[in-house]
């Protein structure tokens, strides 16, 4: 969809993301990329869920966020500790860097908060409702207006979602964000044909979400 991508090349949209549980890294890298849960099952590809209710109902598509990941949706689900429960970490995770120009938006659907929210309601496969992504004010209560020094390239809300239908190649995928040196040490014995780099930064949905509405996003190592 030109519209889209002369969108991203506006707003100077440098990267989109994906989070997904280290142990799911050979298979991706392996059997080609990251499938979609209908994709997965054709190809009887086992991998390590981290929504299983998937309450937006696209069970044929992929869900990425554009330039930061979904801090949020990562300690929902138990990657990073919530302050005074500091043991309830249980999945260490890691996060894609894919290249947006690298991405098929043909029949991509995009959502201003998380996809989920109200079954799917907000989703949409317009250029509108991508630029809906950075509008002042989204359905979110918990998330504040967008102020003028927000940068271009992110969502008003670190939970927007966009989703590719089937999947995404592994050749669209640059790099390995993961937040512990422990983490770094176990991706890099997996061998993968990318660059593995720590950034802490980008995995707490608070302190993210707070530096990018002061218009201080953090930027890779």
């Amino acid at each position: 969809m030109a519209g889209i991508r002369d969108e991203i090349q506006r707003r100077g949209v440098s990267r989109l993301c994906h989070f997904t549980p280290i142990a799911n890294l050979p298979s991706i890298f392996g059997r080609g990329g990251v499938h979609s849960v209908v994709q997965a099952r054709e190809l009887e590809i086992s991998l390590r869920r981290m929504d299983a209710g998937r309450w937006d109902g696209q069970l044929g598509h992929v869900s990425l966020s554009v330039q930061f990941p979904n801090a949020f949706l990562m300690r929902r689900y138990g990657h990073v500790p919530i302050p005074g429960r500091l043991t309830e970490r249980w999945e260490p995770t890691a996060v894609l860097e894919i290249e947006p120009n690298s991405v098929d938006w043909t029949n991509a659907l995009f959502s201003p908060v998380n996809a989920a929210t109200a079954s799917g309601e907000y989703l949409g496969a317009s250029a509108a409702h991508f630029r809906s992504l950075f509008a002042r004010a989204v359905p979110n209560p918990s998330c504040p207006p967008r102020q003028q020094h927000h940068p271009p390239s992110c969502p008003t809300d670190l939970q927007a979602e966009v989703m590719i239908p089937g999947g995404v190649p592994v050749e669209a995928i640059r790099r390995v964000f993961v937040e512990r040196e422990l983490d770094e040490q176990d991706v890099r014995a997996m061998r993968l044909p990318v660059p593995v780099t720590r950034w802490p930064a980008i995995f707490y949905p608070d302190r993210l979400s707070a530096s990018i509405r002061r218009g201080e996003p953090p930027t890779p190592p």
